[in-house]
């Protein structure tokens, strides 16, 4: 089920949704059209968010969220617009992928699935 938070967003009317990520019990991050964003996420994922925001008042040029997938057990990436990218995961393997990704050609999408489950294409 969508979290009655998510579903009451999504239900309004003049609201167009531009990026919509779910995650286990009742996390979401959703952003629309006219670049609000709403969220229930773990502390740290809602704190780098709220840090940014807080950031972004002021000086519009910081970078907003193009791209986030939520993993389970508060596994995160978020894909900022000037191309950097913020994750944390304790999946096996997942750091030394990342960084050999990142080295090699640079990081531009990552998918966190259910348990152990990544993708990180570049």
């Amino acid at each position: 089920d969508v979290p009655d938070e998510l579903d009451d967003l999504l239900n309004e009317p003049d609201k167009l949704v531009d990026i919509l990520a779910l995650g286990e019990d009742d996390e979401y991050y959703v952003k629309f059209d006219d670049g609000s964003e709403d969220w229930s996420l773990p502390v740290a994922l809602s704190n780098l968010l709220n840090g940014r925001n807080g950031t972004r008042r002021g000086n519009q040029g910081i970078a907003g969220v193009s791209n986030i997938s939520l993993g389970f057990d508060e596994n995160y990436a978020v894909k900022f617009t000037d191309g950097g990218i913020k994750s944390w995961s304790d999946i096996p393997g997942y750091s030394e992928k990342f960084d050999k990704v990142l080295g090699k050609v640079g990081v531009k999408y990552v998918e966190l699935g259910v348990r152990n489950d990544f993708v990180i294409i570049g």
